[in-house]
């Protein structure tokens, strides 16, 4: 995780240099999310990571995530990384409770750091709601879990449309298909 946050740092670095010395010579005013990307730099090169750790969890609270789902977000969005560093992804998606992406296929991958997953109306239900977050492209899903699921959750999820990968964080997450 570390490597994976220092290389995103290293290239963030090279994007600030490159768009700060355009800039200098073009002088573009009111370029778009220019402020954000100043902002972004800013708190990466000019902040301690306790009060960027503070401040994510506390927007994280202010979307209405309990604690414990705060957590579970958290973790979650460590698989995606994780991934990422074995298998690029090309986009992130928003607005959904759990981290999801688009992989370079076009395929959408969603991620939770759950303990166990076993079929139930409430997971159901969770699975449903979640489908219809998820972008209308007809897409294949993935599931990647940090722990083990259930063979009943595993037939249904498959049933789905899922392709589930347990124990993500063990597995050779660059084999495409697995």
């Amino acid at each position: 995780m570390q490597e994976v946050l220092r290389q995103a740092v290293k290239r963030a670095a090279k994007v600030n240099a490159a768009a700060n010395l355009g800039l200098h010579f073009v002088g573009v005013p009111g370029l778009p999310y220019l402020g954000e990307v100043q902002r972004a730099m800013n708190a990466i090169y000019k902040e301690d990571p306790p009060v960027l750790r503070a401040r994510r969890t506390k927007e994280l609270l202010s979307y209405g995530l309990t604690p414990e789902e705060l957590q579970v977000f958290i973790q979650s969005a460590r698989l995606l990384a994780h991934l990422h560093a074995h298998r690029p992804v090309t986009k992130i998606l928003g607005g959904l409770r759990l981290p999801a992406a688009v992989s370079g296929d076009g395929g959408v991958i969603v991620f939770g750091a759950f303990d166990g997953v076993y079929w139930t109306a409430e997971v159901a239900g969770y699975e449903a709601a979640l489908r219809a977050a998820l972008p209308a492209s007809g897409a294949p899903l993935e599931l990647w879990l940090t722990d083990t699921l259930s063979p009943v959750a595993r037939q249904q999820l498959t049933r789905l449309g899922w392709e589930v990968h347990d124990h993500a964080m063990e597995s050779r997450m660059a084999e495409p298909g697995r």
